[in-house]
């Protein structure tokens, strides 16, 4: 039987199209950027991790790559100075509501535009709502199960793309077990503030309907 594609391979494939820069702001022991380097040959991939002795070790684990085709920073992904319009920034492995804060000064704090590929997990409504108010648009999204994880991937760019859904309902499909389950769990979770916040009962009662 064919085992299931990690969580790492799956978003190493998702870029539709060739950047000159990428940047693993979460680098996980460079993992995600090591498969981009291999995805991408003629892009700089840029490892970036705010623990100085993660980025360190990189240098062994690299050994094998020539220098010119990656970076290593420790800087606060915040702080990521953007030097061209054909850049792409992963941000990986958190919350959704440190995404936020870090997406909004990744906008405030470069004059160019880029795209972003974000794996997080909660506060999924509120991260897609500043998306939307930030402009940008939906390239594709993709729902992820690992280890027993669930993580909503979205690829966005304010260039190109469609409108972000508000509910993530572009991810729903009936006859898949697990896109179903996914949003039982949903439903479940708004439905224990339905009573308490209208936000919640709004969503609540939304995929009610898309269950039903």
């Amino acid at each position: 039987m064919k085992q299931p594609e990690k969580r790492l391979d799956i978003i190493s494939k998702i870029p539709d199209r060739e950047y000159s820069d990428i940047w693993d702001t979460c680098c996980d022991h460079g993992k995600l950027g090591y498969k981009l380097i291999r995805e991408f040959p003629n892009a700089m991939i840029h490892f970036n991790d705010i623990v100085p002795h993660i980025v360190e070790k990189l240098n062994t684990k690299l050994y094998n790559v020539p220098s010119e085709r990656y970076t290593l920073n420790t800087l606060d992904a915040r702080n990521i100075k953007v030097t061209n319009d054909n850049t792409l920034i992963y941000i990986c492995g958190i919350g959704g509501k440190m995404a936020i804060e870090i997406v909004d000064d990744l906008v405030s704090g470069n004059s160019h535009n880029f795209e972003l590929i974000l794996c997080t997990h909660y506060h999924q409504y509120e991260l897609r709502e500043s998306l939307r108010d930030l402009n940008f648009k939906l390239i594709k999204s993709e729902l992820i199960v690992h280890q027993g994880q669930q993580y909503e991937t979205i690829y966005i760019s304010k260039d190109r793309g469609y409108e972000i859904p508000k509910y993530s309902e572009e991810l729903f499909d009936k006859s898949c077990k697990l896109k179903t389950s996914y949003f039982q769990k949903s439903m479940c979770h708004y439905k224990k503030n339905a009573k308490y916040s209208r936000i919640s009962n709004e969503i609540y009662s939304y995929y009610r309907e898309l269950l039903s």
